[in-house]
């Protein structure tokens, strides 16, 4: 117990010493830009603590993906407070929720204040708060889902009329279930196309589980479309090297269908994948396997049951001597 409160206090003293560093910078420049300026050594504090968190999460090998949904959150509180993170109270953050709630469906609120709350805890830890302000707050709650499958007609006519990469990224949800993460991430050397049995390799999925997808030969055309066959299969609208952020491939695909006069989205095209696999094979387990789920149940959610399938069931259960 005394050695974790010495190394708390170590690690306290040195995010204090870098603030002092840091201030002590600020004040000797000579016209100091705006933005660095408006900082007060608390703020220093704050932004020193997050990156402080990031590597914490990075040491405990958590996913880049995730990581990178903590980093936004924390963005989007930041932005929001206006100021650093670590100063706000309960009820600062009671309010924060409360505006939340009408800009945000429950579901991502859920995620996003998730992630806010791991922050404040190892805050904690650190002895960089006193308390906990997240910690009455009460976490939304999610409504059963329903799946909501794109309808066919619309994205063959969507697919018609797409540019070669966004009909890529529609064709990876809608023929392979991959999740935007999953697409932003794809690499060529991961696209078996020439294989005796055309496959994708999804190394890194949600939860860090990898799995085999196999490519339908509808699929296999709209990849051979593509320019290139080597680095990221979807590549940057700016020409530069790397791979595409997974909030840019949502919202070019969902731009895209929005403007076509579709309302459902590109994670609805997931629900098309898992739906229409279903239908097919009848088999919730392999479904889950090619979705990357850790749970059956999670799948349900997906695979819509073909309304000619309920009405036989229902059917069957109202007949009496059905059940001998």
């Amino acid at each position: 117990m005394q050695n974790d409160r010495a190394s708390r206090g170590r690690v306290r003293e040195e995010l204090l010493d870098s603030v002092a560093k840091l201030s002590d910078e600020i004040v000797k420049a000579a016209r100091p830009p705006a933005k660095i300026k408006a900082h007060t050594p608390r703020a220093v504090i704050h932004e020193a603590a997050v990156n402080r968190h990031m590597e914490h999460l990075r040491m405990r090998n958590l996913r880049p993906w995730s990581i990178y949904n903590r980093q936004r959150a924390l963005g989007r509180l930041g932005k929001w407070a206006d100021g650093p993170i670590l100063r706000l109270t309960a009820e600062d953050l009671s309010r924060w929720q409360i505006e939340r709630s009408t800009q945000i469906q429950p579901e991502p609120r859920r995620t996003e204040l998730s992630n806010v709350r791991q922050f404040y805890r190892w805050a904690l830890e650190q002895d960089l708060i006193r308390r906990d302000p997240t910690i009455k707050l009460p976490m939304p709650r999610v409504a059963r889902h329903l799946p909501r499958p794109v309808r066919d007609a619309d994205l063959l006519g969507a697919l018609e009329g797409a540019s070669s990469d966004v009909r890529a990224i529609l064709g990876l949800a809608s023929f392979a279930g991959l999740r935007a993460c999953e697409i932003a991430r794809l690499d060529w050397s991961e696209v078996g196309l020439g294989d005796q049995s055309p496959h994708i390799r999804v190394v890194e999925g949600k939860g860090g589980h990898g799995r085999l997808v196999p490519i339908s030969s509808t699929l296999a055309q709209i990849l051979a479309e593509l320019p290139g066959a080597r680095g990221p299969v979807i590549r940057r609208l700016d020409g530069q090297a790397g791979q595409v952020l997974p909030h840019r491939i949502s919202s070019r695909a969902n731009k895209y269908l929005h403007e076509m006069g579709i309302v459902e989205t590109l994670h609805q095209c997931r629900h098309r994948f898992a739906s229409a696999a279903y239908q097919s094979c009848r088999d919730i387990r392999a479904v889950q396997e090619l979705l990357g789920h850790a749970s059956p149940t999670t799948t349900s959610i997906y695979a819509a049951v073909a309304s000619g399938v309920a009405v036989g069931a229902v059917e069957a259960a109202g007949t009496l001597g059905a059940g001998r």
